[in-house]
């Protein structure tokens, strides 16, 4: 059974119980193999489950009622709690009591976070969480929850010690964070519970830097590099690497008045921007290429048919061109420029890339 086809079948247990992913799905091991583990929280019965989801295997290396190990390794542990309140704050409060492991929730079903500290939580629209007392890599998971959804509803207090987490590990987070479906929600969760700088220090050297507010209302070029994010879904690493490098160069004191030459600055800086995630010599250019062109628009119209060809021929243009809306939409937000370059491209014969 894939992924997604487990996926259906867990909304399909919450149509009929209670279901919650618990928070810590932190990697461990599990008869020696390194593997991701959620654990969830359900009010159906074993038997009931075993109708739904097949080949569920018992383990009591997790005290959990049942198993399911996916066919990417992943291990889905069942708790089972049978249960009646029909209240689900009621519900979770009391399973917290008795089992210290659930501190908070993600309801499949209703698509919502549940916190357990939070006693006034049912009046609320959004969730505290102290995540001074969470561990990083728990806090890493909630991250990636968030960039799998639609909503954030999530008010962050204090910070996280991000001390201990292996490097293995944060590179997992890291990409899988970069390339879903709203990495935006989970780059304002990791700021707002203070480890983005610790992840991406080279981000911090973006705060405080102004620009022109008629072209950057949302403000200095930190801010203008996350607002970028909202505008991209499911993006290739490499695209994600560029937004958040793009304006690098604008940190770096140039010769000439404003950020003339910031594609350039910042785009020779790039391989020691990224040396401690060791990314190969391919991938590194293909970055430093994104930053270098990310303003061909302002000169789009006087550059060679060669050029343009080199620039733009190959699935690479086709991520600088999604740079270019995104970069446009998380500042001042007028693409007419941008939908007049991709109507040039698809009329331009020597150009198959945008066919």
């Amino acid at each position: 059974m894939h992924k997604n086809s487990l996926e259906d079948k867990l909304f399909e247990i919450s149509k009929k119980s209670k279901l919650f992913y618990y928070g810590s799905t932190a990697i461990a091991k599990y008869k020696n193999i390194k593997t991701k583990i959620y654990k969830i929280l359900t009010d159906l019965n074993v038997a009931s489950l075993a109708q739904i989801i097949p080949d569920l295997k018992f383990d009591n290396n997790y005290k959990s009622n049942c198993i399911y190990i996916s066919n990417d390794g992943d291990i889905f542990s069942f708790y089972i709690e049978e249960i009646e309140e029909q209240d689900h704050f009621d519900y979770l409060k009391r399973i917290s009591c008795d089992n210290p492991l659930f501190n908070f929730f993600y309801d499949l079903k209703e698509q919502k976070f549940y916190n357990i500290s939070d006693i006034n939580l049912r009046d609320k629209n959004t969730v505290t969480l102290d995540v001074e007392n969470i561990h990083p890599e728990d806090l890493l998971d909630l991250a990636l929850i968030t960039s799998e959804t639609d909503i954030f509803d999530f008010e962050l207090v204090n910070s996280c010690d991000f001390s201990g987490i292996s490097y293995q590990n944060l590179i997992y987070y890291i990409e899988n964070i970069l390339i879903s479906k709203n990495p935006y929600n989970a780059l304002v969760f990791l700021e707002e519970s203070g480890i983005l700088e610790d992840i991406f220090p080279f981000l911090n050297d973006l705060k405080g830097i102004n620009q022109d507010r008629m072209l950057h209302p949302e403000g200095d070029v930190f801010q203008h590099t996350l607002n970028c994010f909202q505008y991209i879904k499911y993006p290739s690493l490499r695209l994600a690497y560029g937004l958040l490098l793009h304006d690098y160069g604008k940190s770096i004191p140039s010769k000439r008045k404003g950020f003339g030459e910031h594609s350039m600055i910042g785009a020779n800086i790039i391989k020691k921007l990224l040396k401690t995630f060791n990314y190969d010599e391919k991938f590194i250019k293909e970055i430093e290429f994104l930053v270098n062109y990310h303003m061909v628009n302002s000169y789009f119209y006087r550059i060679s048919d060669m050029d343009r060809k080199h620039i733009f021929d190959s699935n690479l243009g086709i991520d600088l061109v999604k740079l270019y809306k995104a970069d446009t939409l998380g500042s001042i937000g007028k693409l007419d420029d941008y939908l007049n370059i991709v109507s040039n491209l698809k009329k331009d014969k020597n150009i198959a890339s945008f066919k």
